[in-house]
């Protein structure tokens, strides 16, 4: 179950051959604690662990943005622990990119579906559209890089959008190492010192933009036996 959360797959996870929900192989596990009893420290964190992490796992599966940044700072994280530091910047990026989304999110704005919002939407809110023309389908719907995001959430009036990203030049600089990687458009392979640096700048706007991180965050780590 850990190594499909690791890859993101939330929902239908293999267990014992079989795809089964992450909540169900919880309650099974569980269950089967409560047969055997807790003879030993290591069946007791896995018990404790397991209550704490229902709700987390729930949240998973249902897509909660806040908890799916949570994960992928999680992630980050364990990438970083174990030197694969190209891996945890990608994932940085994206968390970095879901921040973005789930501020416009707020706004009214949905770019978490299929659905996503279109220039219509941005003209009712009376957003100037002709710079988002370019980024819009033949529908109208509007697909925005990462700079495109930020840049609309400054014209929806979100005061700390210049200070989080527009104005950053130090975390402008931590997400241009992604691009330059070999796992995005270039070659060069990342640092330890660049991917700590990031994770820390992340991982601090998320703090303020996630209700209970820190809770969050620590139920969603793996245990430790």
């Amino acid at each position: 179950m850990i190594g499909s959360i690791d890859r993101f797959k939330f929902r239908k996870i293999r267990y014992h051959g079989q795809d089964k929900y992450a909540l169900a192989i919880v309650d099974d596990t569980l269950k089967r604690l409560e047969m055997i009893g807790f003879s030993s420290d290591i069946l007791k964190n896995v018990d404790g662990y397991l209550k704490r992490s229902k709700g987390y796992l729930s949240g998973l599966q249902e897509g909660k943005s806040e908890i799916v940044l949570c994960e992928l700072l999680n992630n980050a994280s364990r990438r970083i622990s174990e030197g694969k530091y190209d891996d945890a910047v990608a994932r940085l990026y994206r968390a970095f990119e879901l921040i973005a989304q789930i501020k416009l999110r707020e706004y009214g704005l949905d770019d978490l579906s299929e659905e996503k919002f279109t220039l219509g939407d941005l003209e009712d809110r009376s957003i100037d559209v002709e710079k988002y023309k370019d980024c819009a389908d033949e529908k109208g719907k509007l697909k925005l890089g990462l700079k495109k995001k930020f840049e609309l959430l400054k014209d929806l009036g979100w005061d700390k959008v210049k200070g989080i990203y527009l104005d950053n030049r130090r975390i402008q600089g931590l997400l241009s190492k992604r691009n330059e990687s070999i796992l995005a458009h270039g070659l060069k392979p990342i640092d330890k010192k660049s991917a700590i640096d990031l994770f820390s700048e992340v991982e601090k706007i998320a703090k303020n933009m996630v209700k209970d991180y820190d809770e969050l965050k620590e139920r969603g780590k793996f245990p430790t036996l």
